[in-house]
């Protein structure tokens, strides 16, 4: 049997699994690692087409198929997923081939069921939960996935503050926001709700809402795609609170710097909703994320100093 290491991104704002195959020819598959079907000896083909669009305007086409799977030491049998033949220009610079959802199975195209609901059912993990923390490149830090539980060694758990879903039929980790603040004043955006996403590189807000934050900044200026330019000295600190709980941002994943330039990690998008708010990595940076499958909840701590 042959084995393929593929390197994939674990996003919580999305429930399938994809993979890049070999016969993907648009140019962001070139000089991947791509997955070979016709050496799979588990591979299973699906007649039936997919095609997957992101906020981000990035998409992915192909078809479906059932494998086997290894996620370390944990394996799962005749997992759906999607077998990419087509792949947009915004994943070329990318270094995994290969997204794996890790939002409930509701949210998956069919309800296909995602690789931790299987595990879950199969009764594989300790419990129904999966957890991150992510490291930051200027520290140094290493990120970590924990899946079946949480790392205790990782975070203060007297600080682990939970939030129930919305909604626990529609797929995606979204909580309630209480409320938003730059530099400690509240902005008053009380009714929005935030879905934790993993697979963000930004935090996407309606463009009103940035508006609004960002005029709290000084010399800040939009810009083209909903980003704002910013002074690269600002000392400002955003900070979210959930569940009563208020969370800082680091300046350093708030205020990203380009050539001589600077701009925000926070993006004005409209997606249809005035509430809704996509809560990326410039905030789970600062945080120890705790996914809970069995109580329909995410949870907050305070990392702990490496």
């Amino acid at each position: 049997m042959c084995e393929w290491k593929l390197n994939v991104l674990f996003d919580t704002g999305s429930a399938n699994l994809f993979v890049i195959g070999d016969e993907c020819d648009s140019p962001a598959c070139s000089h991947k690692l791509k997955y070979n079907s016709y050496l799979d000896e588990s591979y299973k083909a699906i007649d039936l087409s997919f095609i997957v669009e992101y906020v981000s305007s990035a998409f992915a086409k192909g078809s479906r198929a059932t494998t086997d799977i290894k996620i370390g030491s944990l394996s799962v049998e005749t997992q759906d997923f999607r077998l990419v033949d087509t792949i947009s220009d915004n994943f070329a610079d990318l270094t995994f081939v290969g997204i794996m959802g890790m939002a409930l199975s509701s949210a998956s195209e069919n309800r296909q069921l995602t690789p931790i609901t299987n595990l879950i059912n199969s009764q594989a993990l300790g419990q129904p939960q999966f957890s991150f923390m992510l490291g930051r490149d200027a520290d140094k830090t290493p990120s970590e996935l924990t899946i079946g539980g949480s790392n205790p060694a990782r975070y203060d758990a007297n600080s682990l503050t939970w939030t129930n879903l919305v909604d626990n039929n529609h797929g995606l980790w979204k909580i309630p926001l209480d409320d938003c603040f730059v530099s400690d004043q509240p902005l008053g955006f009380q009714d929005r709700i935030g879905s934790i996403d993993t697979g963000s590189a930004s935090i996407i807000m309606p463009s009103a809402d940035a508006k609004t934050l960002y005029g709290k900044i000084p010399k800040s200026v939009a810009l083209d795609k909903g980003f704002y330019s910013i002074p690269c000295k600002t000392n400002i600190v955003i900070s979210l609170r959930f569940s009563g709980m208020t969370w800082n941002m680091d300046h350093r994943d708030f205020v990203l710097k380009e050539g001589e330039n600077c701009f925000g990690s926070i993006q004005g998008i409209d997606t249809g909703s005035d509430t809704a708010w996509i809560i990326g990595i410039p905030f789970l940076k600062n945080v120890y994320s705790i996914f809970d499958q069995g109580e329909f909840r995410v949870g907050f701590a305070t990392l702990n100093q490496p």
